[in-house]
């Protein structure tokens, strides 16, 4: 048995229930008053419904159609557009009298925020100045201090040497003394 080759469909059919009215691309253009190149673009951009393949021509469901006819702009007439004008543009000119007071309310609040901001970026300026002053001066110190201490572990190492050295004849004299004690005695004696 030789199993019979069927297209799949592109896309999943639907079950149409009730009437449905179909139109053809002739109908969708003398109804919409476009070409067809202008359709065919607005269904690229997503701007009209888009068409269906049924027997091999382009058709439309009048349905989608007719809810985009709806849904298009509807024109202006132009009495009633000077009595709305009438009505709208005083409403309007309250509007951008609110919205003014407002933008002029959030520029002086902006304005209030920039000045605490720049006031608090030169009171940062001049802490970090007087910082890297104390730096400078503790630096300064600290080498003042170095050189001090160093100053004085010197002349404290000269002294203790000096005394270190006399403190060694006084022993070596106090030793020769010691040694010769028992002499000095006798001396004395015999005197």
């Amino acid at each position: 048995m030789k199993k019979s080759k069927t297209k799949k469909p592109s896309e999943p059919t639907r079950r149409v229930t009730g009437q449905v009215r179909l139109m053809s691309k002739h109908e969708v253009c003398d109804v919409v008053g476009a070409s067809f190149p202008t359709i065919w673009q607005w269904m690229r951009d997503g701007k009209f419904p888009r068409s269906r393949k049924l027997g091999g021509k382009t058709c439309w469901l009048a349905s989608e159609v007719e809810n985009w006819i709806i849904n298009r702009p509807v024109k202006r007439i132009k009495g009633v557009d000077e009595r709305i004008k009438a009505i709208v543009d005083p409403a309007l000119e309250m509007v951008a009298d609110a919205i003014g007071e407002i933008a002029g309310e959030i520029d002086g609040r902006i304005d209030k925020h920039i000045q605490i901001y720049n006031a608090n970026e030169k009171m940062i300026d001049k802490n970090i100045e007087t910082i890297d002053e104390d730096i400078k001066n503790l630096v300064a110190l600290r080498d003042q201090l170095r050189k001090e201490f160093k100053d004085e572990l010197v002349t404290l190492r000269k002294e203790f040497a000096a005394k270190n050295t006399k403190l060694r004849r006084d022993l070596q004299s106090d030793t020769r003394n010691v040694t010769n004690l028992p002499a000095i005695i006798r001396s004395r004696d015999e005197r």
